[in-house]
């Protein structure tokens, strides 16, 4: 029975992810159709009908982008950039409401006439 919870409860977290994914590279689709009206030159309108496929076009892209590193670079030091990059605003991040809780506590709120 806690199979068949899990099972669900994994299924909805998929369709919410699949959901928001799809939102978010329409509204790419529609900022980018935006910026080319404002900018007066022809927006993103070369695949499929009207441009609808172009996100699917992007994701496609990206997918199969290839990724290049300088034969002179230390390749640890290129993999491990993002990940310290994420891990300091991580941090940061988890420090920032701890610290907005104690200035909240020690401020004073009484009215003086």
């Amino acid at each position: 029975m806690i199979w068949v919870e899990v099972g669900i409860t994994v299924i909805k977290i998929a369709l919410l992810f699949l959901v928001v994914l799809t939102l978010v590279a329409y509204l790419t689709l529609a900022e980018r159709r935006v910026s080319a009206f404002i900018q007066d030159r022809i927006g993103p309108n070369r695949v499929g009908p009207f441009g609808l496929l172009q996100p699917l076009a992007d994701g496609v892209k990206f997918i199969f982008k290839e990724d290049i590193i300088p034969s002179t670079q230390f390749r640890c030091l290129l993999w491990l950039r993002p990940e310290t990059t994420m891990s300091s605003f991580i941090k940061i991040f988890l420090l920032s409401p701890k610290k907005v809780r104690q200035m909240n506590t020690q401020m004073n709120y009484t009215v003086s006439s």
